[in-house]
């Protein structure tokens, strides 16, 4: 109970850093919008395995049973929220569902708006957001495509104003 009122609080979140998996699944983001109750997976498959995900004491991060499976590259999937069991800070990582030792790097969950990743929801991501969507370009922005995944916050593919009013609204929530 305490998670999902922590969760529905926020935006959405983010994981980021893309890792790649010996056996062939790179977690490229997950994202969690909690108004829409709903996680964006982006993840390549490029075997013929399925991958789960694990969070940080080796359990699994979701319930409901969830299997990454698809080949390919640049996957991207929608499930409901229900049955994922996260909030900022976990650490998940994406593994074979056969052999759960065989997992990518572990990623960590990261706030969607949180556009510098430092932690926090504050001006600074503003700032950039703002320059993002104004079309200027910045020198040490986006480090990874999870900083503009996670400036996108209302996922329509285009970081813009709405996406400002968004993370305003967001700031105020935090304070």
């Amino acid at each position: 109970m305490l998670k999902t009122t922590a969760l529905a609080a926020l935006s959405a979140i983010t994981f980021s850093s893309p890792a790649i998996a010996g056996h062939g699944i790179a977690l490229e983001s997950i994202i969690v919008f909690p108004n829409s109750r709903s996680v964006r997976v982006d993840y390549a498959n490029k075997i013929r395995d399925c991958g789960i995900l694990i969070d940080d004491d080796g359990a699994r991060a979701q319930a409901r049973p969830y299997l990454y499976c698809d080949q390919g590259t640049e996957l991207n999937a929608t499930y409901p929220y229900r049955g994922f069991d996260f909030v900022p800070g976990d650490s998940v990582s994406m593994c074979a569902a056969h052999n759960a030792r065989n997992c990518t790097d572990t990623v960590s969950v990261r706030v969607a708006g949180d556009v510098n990743d430092d932690g926090a929801i504050n001006v600074l991501d503003l700032m950039i957001m703002h320059d993002a969507a104004m079309g200027e370009t910045l020198d040490s922005w986006p480090v990874n495509n999870a900083d503009e995944l996670s400036a996108d916050m209302n996922q329509d593919g285009e970081i813009n104003v709405i996406d400002i009013l968004l993370l305003v609204r967001a700031i105020k929530a935090e304070w």
